[in-house]
This record gives C-alpha cells, sequence and structure tokens, in this order.
C-alpha cells in the first residue's frame, strides 16, 4: 500500500531478482533520475518518462555490464519502483496518465483532506483489527490483507507474502508508518528500512475507512486518497 500510492504501479512482467547492484547503486541511480526529471520540459508527462529511462537506463545496464534480457528488466523495475518512492514528479507523471480502472477504491486530490471523524471514532481505528485494501497494481483488483494493532501494520499479500510497519498514531486521525521488513518483491524494491510513510483518516461509510496518503509538508505534491475495509 503506499504506501500504496506509489500506490499507482505500473504492471511489469516479473523476473528472476538474481542481480547484484546494491540498494546505494539503485538508490544513487533513482536520486540522478529524479533531479533530471524536473529538467525535462516542452513534452507531456508519458514522454517525459520514456525521454527519463532512454537516458539513464542504458548506460547504467552497460556500466553494471547485466548481460541478459533478464537481468536488465529485474534492475529496471528496481529503479522504476524506488523513483516511485523518493520523487514526487515521477509520481504525478504517472498519476497523470495512468488510466486502471479501480472501481472507486482509489483517487487522486489536490491535497490533504481533514478528518470527519470524532475522537472516540479515531480511538477505536486504532485500537485495531483486520483490514483489506484492493491492490491498484493488480490486474484483477485482488485484496491485500491488513492486521492493525496498537503499534503495527502488517499487510498480507495473495501470495502468502508479508510487509510489517511500526505504526504511531498522532492521536487527531494522523499517522505514519515506518517500514521495518518484507519478504513481498514490490514492497522490498519500493522501500528501506526506516522509510515514513503518512496517512490520515479522513472518514468512516459502511464497511470501510477512507484513509489519505502522501506528504503532509509539500502542498504541491497531490495526495492518494485509498478505501480500507472491515473484515467481518
Amino acid at each position: 500500500m503506499g504506501y500504496r500510492s506509489y500506490f499507482y504501479l505500473l504492471c511489469f512482467c516479473m523476473s528472476s531478482l538474481a542481480f547484484s547492484q546494491s540498494d546505494k547503486q539503485i538508490d544513487s541511480l533513482a536520486t540522478a533520475m529524479c533531479e533530471n526529471f524536473s529538467n525535462i520540459h516542452h513534452y507531456d508527462d508519458s514522454t517525459k518518462v520514456e525521454v527519463l529511462i532512454d537516458r539513464h537506463l542504458p548506460p547504467f545496464i552497460r556500466r553494471m555490464k547485466l548481460r541478459t534480457d533478464e537481468q536488465a528488466q529485474a534492475a529496471f523495475r528496481r529503479v522504476f519502483i524506488r523513483l516511485q518512492k523518493v520523487c514526487p514528479e515521477f509520481q504525478k507523471a504517472l498519476a497523470s496518465f495512468d488510466k486502471k480502472e479501480t472501481q472507486g477504491e482509489w483517487q487522486r486530490v489536490a491535497g490533504i483532506v481533514p478528518t470527519q471523524l470524532s475522537s472516540s471514532e479515531i480511538q477505536t481505528f486504532f485500537k485495531g483489527g483486520t483490514f483489506y485494501y484492493v491492490d491498484p497494481g493488480s490486474k484483477t483488483l485482488t485484496h491485500v490483507n491488513v492486521t492493525i494493532t496498537s503499534n503495527r501494520w502488517i499487510e498480507t499479500f495473495p501470495d502468502g507474502t508479508t510487509s510489517q510497519c511500526e505504526l504511531k498514531a498522532n492521536g487527531d486521525g494522523t499517522f505514519q508508518l515506518y517500514f521495518i521488513r518484507s519478504d513481498n518483491e514490490v514492497r522490498k524494491s519500493l522501500s528501506r528500512k526506516g522509510d515514513v510513510f503518512y496517512y490520515g483518516l479522513v472518514s468512516f461509510t459502511d464497511d470501510y475507512y477512507s484513509i489519505w496518503n502522501g506528504e503532509p509538508n509539500n502542498s504541491t505534491t497531490p495526495v492518494t486518497i485509498f478505501k480500507l475495509h472491515k473484515r467481518p
């Protein structure tokens, strides 16, 4: 999930992850690509993404001496996912041309939405429980199960892999998730231990909470609102 907004992933073929690039090398490339992305002008967002990839990925593949399509694809996928975490401008570009149907489960809005919940309703949420959200990166809109305790947010994916974050509630309906670990391929490529993700409760309707996810200290970056459904 967001750690979901990052939540609007493009889908690529899966490949073997037997490659040697370190997290530091991937992070360094993603940072350089983000800096360059802001300086690409006179193109629409879709073309800007293509130009960015054409400029940076082939030199990186040659420098790392990746000799097979499988190795190159795996490296590309790691960089692409990491970019969505470290580069707000890249996130905005993807969202602008991502037309994936999510049946109203996810939406992008201009800024933080204040909570409509009372103090007691907020406390009820943070007592924990079992929930699920619809994965926007899946072709069939599959469910990701979420278990919330007083200090943990644990996700279980359809393939049995999991992600674990420390949960810190602020008392006003907002909260942070601090990434701990994951054996899910996408999540561990997206996040590093200690990465922080910001959330806030918006409302509760029928059987689901509406929750925003984004960067509260960056007013120019859109946020994502998604539905977190209660399990019976």
